[in-house]
């Protein structure tokens, strides 16, 4: 998990803590955003192979401005192997608890 907002993080974690999807809070370096130079564009949309999801959540960063955001780099958990006790083998939809969840949270 990235993001800006402290109290808007703590609601995603203790929405992933309920939903049994948990989160953590990830660094926005700006050491980083070296990997977005471009040399013909105002930045490229995707950084090197080493730290993807903090150059993904850089990339984000910039178009946000001041607003409370939070970045779930949730990509790369969209299969599983085998089955487990509530996650069928195939499509996960991992993110998906955890955001309604939240959502819940909110409307209370």
């Amino acid at each position: 998990m990235f993001g800006t907002d402290d109290s808007l993080k703590e609601s995603m974690r203790k929405a992933g803590l309920r939903a049994g999807e948990r989160v953590w809070e990830m660094p926005l370096w700006d050491e980083y955003f070296e990997q977005l130079k471009s040399d013909v564009a105002d930045m490229r949309n995707i950084g090197g192979r080493g730290g993807g999801m903090i150059t993904a959540a850089l990339f984000l960063s910039k178009f946000v401005g001041d607003y409370p955001w939070v970045h779930l780099d949730i990509a790369s958990t969209d299969w599983s192997e085998r089955e487990r006790a509530y996650i069928p083998k195939g499509p996960t939809g991992i993110g998906t608890r955890l955001l309604i969840q939240f959502l819940i949270n909110r409307s209370l």
